[in-house]
């Protein structure tokens, strides 16, 4: 083996999603092999943590930052940049006092936006 490749290579997600990774192996003979479930995946920082052991290369964001993402296996390494961005908008509720509306009433409503690492406001 010559080198492992990470992939998708630099990419930016909002903080509470999650993002998968893959790993690829290349040979020096010209072959290459997915060897995504074989390597050790690791970040060295609290931004990213992995989702769980069944889940080869599978990262939730935790917080805003900039960190590599790491796929070891024997002495190579590859790896790829991973920016966290603020968590974004997932949906808008709207709630009203009751279903209905006279001609010329006003209403009151709220809206309760609810973001992507479990937020809302």
């Amino acid at each position: 083996m010559i080198n492992i490749e990470v992939a998708p290579a630099n990419i930016s997600v909002a903080k509470g999603l999650q993002q998968s990774f893959t790993a690829t192996a290349f040979y020096s003979d010209g072959s290459q092999k997915l060897v995504t479930e074989q390597v050790k995946w690791s970040s060295g920082s609290s931004i990213i943590t992995q989702v769980d052991s069944h889940s080869a290369g599978l990262f939730q964001a935790n917080e805003k930052g900039s960190v590599l993402v790491i796929a070891s296996l024997y002495n190579q390494q590859g790896y790829t940049n991973l920016e966290v961005s603020e968590a974004v908008l997932d949906d808008l509720i709207l709630f009203s006092e009751s279903a209905s509306l006279a001609v010329g009433t006003n209403q009151r409503i709220k809206a309760f936006g609810q973001y992507s690492d479990g937020s809302s406001v």
